[in-house]
């Protein structure tokens, strides 16, 4: 979470099927991030960075 006021959605967990260094992806199939962590308000993923 941010700290900028965000609400998280109440979910039931048991719906996903999360595991720690998961890779999760976008509808699209793009790589989002890794699963570093999971709470109640969220998860917090690491992603690579790419210098252009």
């Amino acid at each position: 979470m941010s700290g900028r006021g965000e609400t998280p959605h109440t979910i039931d967990p048991a719906e996903f099927d999360l595991a720690f260094g998961q890779t999760l992806y976008t509808e699209d199939g793009h790589a989002v991030g890794t699963v570093r962590g999971v709470e109640d308000g969220g998860l917090y993923l690491s992603g690579k960075t790419s210098s252009r």
